[in-house]
């Protein structure tokens, strides 16, 4: 079988989702593929050719990572992330999955699977972030200045891996 790869921009509500779609056959079984903090759907790359051989595989940049939406007007929660998702797969036909998330995709496969349990056949999580308490209001406010992530990221990279 010879892959096909599709890449796109979709919009999901009021942001726009970067896929890659490597879907190979209809009858195979479709995994999503869902990056950590501060990545995209690149982390991916090495992984993909050796997923295709056996499943339909979707890499998607979560907003606002990669190439997807950044809008003050979205809200940034794992919540909204997981129905953005599903909204997108949705739109695709894709009515059934197996899912793999990866450190805060983790956290985005654990919220999609407690809000649509029926969608998913099965989940592998990887260094999967744990449980997080609710974060101020004034840092919930901070985020969504733009660039905010860019600044994040620039303050992990000063901070060094030890105190991180």
């Amino acid at each position: 079988m010879e892959s096909h790869t599709i890449k796109g921009l979709e919009r999901v509500g009021n942001i726009e989702i970067y896929f890659e779609y490597d879907r190979i056959d209809d009858s195979l079984p479709t995994l999503v593929l869902l990056h950590g903090f501060l990545s995209s759907s690149f982390s991916f790359r090495k992984l993909v050719p050796h997923l295709i051989k056996e499943y339909n595989v979707i890499s998607i940049d979560l907003p606002p990572f990669g190439q997807s939406g950044k809008d003050y007007r979205y809200t940034y929660s794992f919540r909204n992330i997981a129905k953005s998702v599903v909204m997108f797969l949705e739109g695709k036909g894709i009515r059934k999955f197996s899912i793999i998330g990866h450190s805060m995709g983790g956290q985005i496969s654990l919220q999609l699977i407690k809000s649509y349990p029926d969608l998913v056949d099965h989940a592998i999580l990887l260094a999967g972030s744990g449980y997080q308490p609710g974060y101020s209001e004034k840092m919930k406010m901070v985020s969504y200045l733009p660039f905010f992530s860019y600044g994040i990221k620039r303050y992990l990279q000063k901070s060094g891996i030890e105190k991180t």
